[in-house]
């Protein structure tokens, strides 16, 4: 094979097609976009379900509820704390796998596996108290890989319209969170807890399909560069110099051969372009055998140093307190919430609908930062801010649920939490990139995911709803005020 052919760019992903392959922004890839959003709209509302059965289950308890004593609680926030624990292997897996689709059936299978796990919620004893810490621990492991491998899939398909379809998967997962707690209530009511909790799988039907689309984009690639003279003109032009030289004696072409052929001998002058019988580059190799395209032993021995070295910032620690009120306030608002009013106003069966509703008006007030967020802001400053706010809307919403005690003031605290849920879900990722930087922030990651999944385990020892609320909502506040306080500040 010429080497002019190796002279062009085969696996770079670009959208500019003077550069190389191009990602297909249409096509199968709009079948890709489908299935990622009925994903959206199913695996993150399993949160949400469980809120409902636990509003369910504790229509006849005591007014003093508490996590531990709740033993349903245990599913939500262990799939929560697994989510984020799973976080960085999920990602290594996903940049690592050539089958996307099979990562996705995995995930989804084992969120299925974990729903049916937890049909025995209610049941007593030592084994069931095992299943519902497996069941939490395995649909946290799922969810995290059928999310990491739809949201990569979302960014190798898409790079012109990639704006759009991350608006578009944010409506959806508000539109999830606001119709499949109604699908759980109708399920609870008609078909009773344990079998009501094993229909929930049908609601993740939608993801299976949804994952059954995922593949790898098929790059449209172009003509491979050549050098500026062709093959050829560059065989043209040595089969002319050949006749020359052989039908008539030019004094020129015979000066400049005895000049060529001093020159390889000696290796005394200026070197040259291309040789005489060689239409490749010409050059001469050096004396040590270095190859320059080796990653050293040094950088990748350093490599963990400088992932550990991320701990010691003060800037990193300073992001913790948003990250996981972000998290914890997910916990707070479609869990605990709907079974909080129960405390306050207990109605019989009519109190069910209202956590149900409850839920949906969270959903309601996801949907508008979901639509916002195509606009989203340019200037790094807007970014802190608006997350910052988004941090102080949340803390408002969690201390107005904990100590209102009407049920209208609730629904409007809801909707207000559910802005907050997405404003930070859009805003903290370009925040992150902002502060510390894009290699900072893939590498601040790892630890934040870790961090903050071994922090929500500890949420299973708070002893009631309210101080749950309490508690998140003040590392909310303090995460918020850094965002605002230092652009403001020119820090």
């Amino acid at each position: 094979m010429p080497r002019t052919r190796h002279l062009h760019l085969d696996n770079v992903i670009t959208s500019m097609p003077e550069l190389g392959p191009t990602v297909p922004d249409g096509g199968y890839s709009w079948l890709i976009f489908v299935g990622v959003i009925a994903i959206k709209m199913t695996v993150p509302s399993v949160l949400a379900i469980y809120g409902v059965v636990l509003s369910y289950v504790h229509i006849d308890a005591e007014p003093d509820i508490h996590l531990w004593q709740g033993s349903v609680t245990l599913t939500p926030i262990l799939l929560l704390a697994f989510w984020n624990l799973t976080d960085p292997w999920s990602r290594t897996i996903v940049n690592m796998d050539s089958v996307p689709r099979a990562v996705g059936l995995i995930g989804v299978f084992l969120l299925i596996v974990g729903v049916l796990a937890s049909g025995y919620l209610t049941t007593e004893g030592i084994g069931s108290l095992i299943l519902r810490l497996s069941a939490g621990g395995v649909m946290g492991i799922g969810a995290s890989l059928v999310i990491m491998q739809s949201e990569n899939l979302l960014r190798r398909h898409f790079r012109t319209r990639l704006a759009l379809v991350l608006t578009m998967k944010h409506i959806a997962n508000s539109l999830g969170i606001t119709i499949v707690p109604a699908y759980a209530y109708m399920l609870l009511e008609n078909a009773g807890l344990r079998t009501g909790t094993l229909l929930f799988a049908t609601v993740l039907v939608p993801g299976i399909l949804g994952a059954c689309t995922f593949d790898a984009p098929v790059l449209k690639r172009t003509m491979p560069y050549s050098l500026l003279i062709s093959e050829e003109d560059n065989e043209l032009n040595i089969r002319d110099i050949s006749d020359v030289t052989t039908t008539s004696p030019n004094p020129e072409v015979i000066q400049r051969r005895a000049s060529y052929e001093d020159a390889e001998i000696t290796r005394e002058g200026p070197p040259t372009l291309f040789s005489e019988e060689n239409n490749s580059y010409a050059y001469d190799e050096p004396a040590d055998d270095i190859n320059l395209f080796v990653t050293p032993i040094g950088r990748v021995a350093s490599s963990w140093t400088e992932e550990f070295r991320m701990l010691l910032l003060i800037k990193f620690w300073s992001v913790v307190p948003a990250w996981f009120g972000t998290k914890a306030s997910m916990i707070s608002f479609f869990v605990l919430s709907p079974s909080l009013i129960l405390t306050e106003d207990k109605q019989g069966v009519n109190a069910l609908g209202q956590c149900v509703t409850l839920t949906t008006v969270i959903g309601l007030g996801m949907l508008l930062p979901g639509i916002m967020s195509y606009w989203s802001p340019r200037t790094a400053r807007c970014r802190s801010i608006y997350f910052g706010c988004m941090c102080w809307l949340g803390a408002a919403a969690l201390l107005g649920l904990a100590f209102s005690t009407d049920y209208a003031w609730s629904l409007m605290w809801s909707f207000f939490g559910g802005v907050s849920i997405m404003g930070c879900a859009v805003g903290q990722e370009s925040v992150l990139r902002d502060l510390l930087g894009p290699t900072g922030a893939n590498r601040a990651h790892t630890a934040l995911s870790m961090i903050v999944g071994f922090i929500l385990l500890l949420l299973i020892f708070v002893k009631s709803f309210p101080l749950c609320l309490q508690i998140v909502a003040i590392t909310q506040l303090m995460g918020g005020s850094y965002w605002i306080l230092n652009p403001i500040v020119g820090a």
